[in-house]
């Protein structure tokens, strides 16, 4: 239900959206360059739960750390069906992408000799 219609029956609301936070998630995934270059913006855990209890009740929605904020603030400026067209075509550009092509065409070639 929407925050505004439930907020008339005494109910909060909070949505908080995926951020890059300092954890142990990642700590045995695939190194991805994307992720790493955006890690030194990370938010810390210990700011998270001031940062959250203080927003509810004031509002549906917060973009905690400089990632969230500037991405929100990008979606406001540039049309997200555009942003994501451009890097659907400028993401075969990026050393991530160029690893992962390399390393299919490798396992390509494996099973087919």
């Amino acid at each position: 239900m929407h925050a505004a219609v439930i907020l008339r029956l005494q109910v909060h609301r909070f949505s908080l959206p995926p951020l890059v936070d300092y954890n142990r998630f990642y700590d045995k995934a695939h190194k991805i360059d994307m992720l790493d270059f955006f890690k030194q913006f990370a938010v810390s855990p210990d700011e998270l739960p001031d940062a959250v209890f203080a927003s509810i009740g004031r509002t549906t929605w917060r973009d905690i750390g400089p990632t969230a904020i500037s991405f929100r603030v990008l979606m406001k400026i540039i049309d997200y069906n555009f942003l994501s067209f451009m890097a659907s075509i400028f993401s075969k550009y990026l050393p991530d992408f160029k690893r992962q092509q390399a390393a299919e065409l490798a396992s390509g070639a494996k099973k087919t000799s």
